[in-house]
């Protein structure tokens, strides 16, 4: 056997080791005061409950099980996942028991967020303080905080039982008239919080100062390449003569002038640089105009002025998609951007094709925004060309997909089991929904898992948009930037480029739609960015035993890891195992003496 055959196979040999002694360790049980609403008397009340997580394969116990309502054990599923990945770990790999200590039955998921927020402390190694403090609130996908119900009945039930400082979400603390809000903090101290990752330190004895700026750095060519970038700036530019040409059949002033001002704003975002935000723009513009003349019968007149017809514009996208899909098939690393931005693409376009088969049974609205769909998709298929980013091996995307399809699945019953319980101001369409999961897991099924990630994500974004809109964009930004930090440059496409256009273009927004609330489109816009940031984590958090040899590379091609690069592995990983062989006899005597006491 070579020495590089030797030195892989100690070093698989040492990881193996040291993943089972990973696995021996235990997680202590942490006590909580849970807050709720007594559904007959409308009272605050406190439940007891200890959560306990050992390793496993991401399922979630909740005893007593005969009396735990599926939206709390759903609730909690989330928790486990959110917290899991925002430390790095795949939840894949532990089980969360909760055990509540009441003989009524418990429903909704308003205690989610701090059941999330303890669960990210005790992987952390947080001393958690759970004595003093309690906490209310919801957690999101991606791990915000959300306004519950009861608030004041809560907050006094936690004083009347000791608790001498209460958690609850940012947005609804902001939101309190100031009645309610000096009845609270006269009787105990609060806290808001806009993550879990805020409230797992507030809830613990270190001093935490949120560093997350309010603003990020526009991406630049340092970062994405600048061949992918002037693609949506093409894009931009013919999206703007487009509007033009289309303009002179408009006779409603209004839609005249939200299209004018869309490629007014369109041309700034141009002279900036900003091509995404151009490109966005311009499409926002053109697609008022389209679907004004669609409305109006004259649809043929949207395709002859952009010189293609749908089924021909779907024909595009899809031969540009399939050339670079097959360089995918055809390698056995695969760049993560490139990846990404044809998952982005292929659920465009097929959105796209569904409006085409949905017209031809019948059905006529909707060809302007899938033709429009058609067009980005060949962008985003044309910028995939050009992206790079981490290296890493095909299959773990197709691990990743799987992840993703599963948490869609979670997420949307997860959001139709609370909608009885929580305020969420929009309506939820099932059968909409229900026929993106199939249209995912057919993908899947088919082996297409570009097109079921892309799927994935834009049915997380959807769930999320709705969850996140009880948020503020102040939490919004905080969480984005926090979860950005997390997930490192692996994270920078496309979430930067979906954050900047929120963030920079939100009043130009309003202003087109007339709708006068930058914070809407920074709620929403931002929330498929923090979407995208969050699900980057994923990558490092599913990988096998065998990924913590490869190298992410990024912006250049390399494979495999130098021998030096491979003894320093061998070293750091025996240096870890002493380090647990010890702290495991250390816990072994520490509960062998609290035993005799």
């Amino acid at each position: 056997m070579s020495v590089n055959k030797k030195l892989i196979a100690l070093a698989l040999l040492l990881l193996a080791t040291f993943s089972a002694f990973s696995n021996a360790l235990q997680y202590y049980p942490i006590q909580l005061g849970l807050l709720a609403i007594d559904i007959n008397t409308g009272k605050g009340l406190v439940i007891p409950a200890t959560i306990h997580l050992e390793p496993g394969s991401g399922e979630v116990v909740a005893e007593p099980i005969d009396k735990v309502d599926d939206s709390t054990i759903y609730s909690i599923k989330v928790a486990l996942i959110t917290s899991s990945l925002l430390d790095g770990r795949d939840p894949r790999t532990l089980n969360a028991v909760i055990e509540f200590k009441i003989n009524t039955s418990v429903s909704g998921p308003s205690a989610s967020g701090f059941i999330a927020s303890s669960i990210l402390g005790l992987l952390k190694g947080i001393a958690l303080d759970t004595i003093n403090n309690t906490m209310t609130g919801m957690v999101s996908l991606t791990g915000l905080v959300l306004p519950v119900a009861g608030i004041l009945e809560k907050s006094k039930a936690a004083a009347q039982a000791g608790y001498r400082q209460i958690l609850m979400p940012q947005s609804e603390y902001e939101a309190l008239n100031n009645s309610t809000k000096t009845k609270i903090t006269k009787i105990i101290s609060v806290v808001p919080v806009c993550s879990i990752i805020d409230a797992a330190y507030r809830l613990s004895s270190i001093t935490y100062k949120n560093t997350a700026k309010q603003t990020i750095p526009a991406p630049r060519t340092r970062v994405i390449p600048a061949e992918a970038l002037r693609v949506f700036g093409a894009d931009a530019e013919k999206f703007i003569t487009y509007t033009i040409d289309l303009l002179s059949y408009v006779d409603n002033p209004e839609v005249r002038k939200a299209a004018s001002t869309a490629i007014n704003y369109a041309r700034k975002a141009l002279q900036n640089e900003d091509y995404y935000a151009a490109a966005s723009l311009a499409f926002v513009g053109l697609l008022r105009v389209a679907e004004h003349l669609e409305k109006k019968g004259l649809f043929a007149r949207v395709e002859e002025e952009l010189n293609t017809t749908l089924g021909n514009a779907i024909q595009r996208a899809t031969v540009q998609i399939e050339k670079e899909l097959e360089s995918l098939s055809k390698r056995n690393t695969c760049y993560y951007w490139r990846y990404v931005a044809l998952a982005e693409a292929t659920y465009r376009l097929h959105l796209a094709k569904r409006v085409r088969e949905n017209t031809k049974s019948g059905e006529q609205a909707g060809k302007a925004l899938a033709l429009l769909r058609a067009l980005s998709a060949e962008t985003w298929a044309k910028a995939a060309h050009h992206m790079r980013g981490p290296l890493v091996y095909c299959r773990h995307l197709s691990n990743m997909t799987l992840f993703l399809a599963n948490y869609a699945r979670l997420s949307y019953n997860y959001i139709t089991s609370i909608l009885e319980y929580e305020n969420i101001p929009v309506s939820i369409d099932n059968s909409t929904l229900l026929s993106w999961l199939n249209d995912m897991d057919k993908a899947i099924r088919d082996g297409n898992y570009v097109l079921g990630m892309g799927l994935a994500l834009f049915i997380i974004s959807y769930i999320e948009s709705l969850l996140a809109s009880t948020s503020s964009a102040k939490c919004i930004i905080q969480h984005y930037n926090n979860v950005r930090s997390i997930s490192g440059l692996v994270s920078a496409f496309p979430g930067d480029l979906y954050f900047r256009y929120a963030l920079s273009y939100g009043d130009e927004l309003a202003n087109i739609t007339g709708v006068n609330n930058k914070e809407l489109f920074i709620l929403d816009l931002g929330t498929d960015a923090l979407v995208r940031a969050f699900s980057a984590l994923a990558i490092d958090a599913i990988e096998d035993l065998h990924s913590n040899i490869t190298q992410s590379v990024y912006l250049k091609e390399r494979q495999g890891v130098s021998n030096t690069a491979m003894v320093y592995t061998i070293i750091l990983a025996e240096a870890v195992i002493v380090a647990l062989l010890v702290t495991a006899t250390i816990r072994s005597g520490f509960r062998h003496e609290v035993e005799k006491a």
